[in-house]
């Protein structure tokens, strides 16, 4: 029988295994250009999953992770931030580099599922911004990761299609719960 935390890491990790199989055999060339007009490139949607995980992360347990690991991810400097601030890498980086940076981000997360206890899981963390403030469970947050990755790789996806990139989806739907 699966603990609620195991279950919580085995969907993170399955959502995971589908986004990573999706992107077999998609060069690096192909991460780095916008693959349609007016969009952003396929890379910068992978790490988008490592950058909100690292933030949900540091948010969950109010702990840092290193400076190093947010450079990887490029946190708060590629997708979706202000152009002042923007300066994502001007060349293509290479496959294994973006796997490597979210693969890095998400242990963060899943050795915290390791070592949280279930009752924590419900803990309540309230969120403030200038315009209002919501409270979430650690568990909501968890759960958010994983929608998350499916919205992101269903864009992902979506968006490679349209520009004519081929998509690896055989064998990615389904979970499985095997050890």
């Amino acid at each position: 029988m699966y603990t609620q935390s195991q279950l919580l890491k085995l969907m993170l990790e399955d959502a995971r295994r589908k986004t990573l199989k999706g992107i077999e055999g998609v060069t690096k060339e192909q991460l780095f250009a916008p693959p349609i007009p007016n969009e952003g490139c396929i890379g910068a949607y992978l790490m988008h999953l490592g950058e909100c995980e690292i933030g949900w992360y540091e948010n969950m347990t109010g702990e840092k992770v290193p400076q190093e690991l947010k450079d990887k991810n490029y946190y708060g400097v590629w997708i979706g931030c202000p152009a002042e601030f923007a300066h994502p890498p001007k060349e293509p980086i290479e496959v294994k580099e973006y796997i490597s940076a979210i693969t890095d981000a998400r242990k963060f997360v899943l050795d915290f599922l390791d070592k949280i206890d279930v009752n924590e899981l419900d803990e309540i963390l309230t969120f403030k911004n200038e315009v209002r403030e919501v409270k979430m469970t650690k568990r909501d947050i968890i759960n958010r990761l994983i929608a998350h990755e499916n919205h992101t790789r269903g864009q992902m996806f979506l968006l490679m299609r349209m520009g004519g990139i081929k998509t690896n989806f055989d064998n990615i739907w389904g979970i499985r719960l095997e050890q």
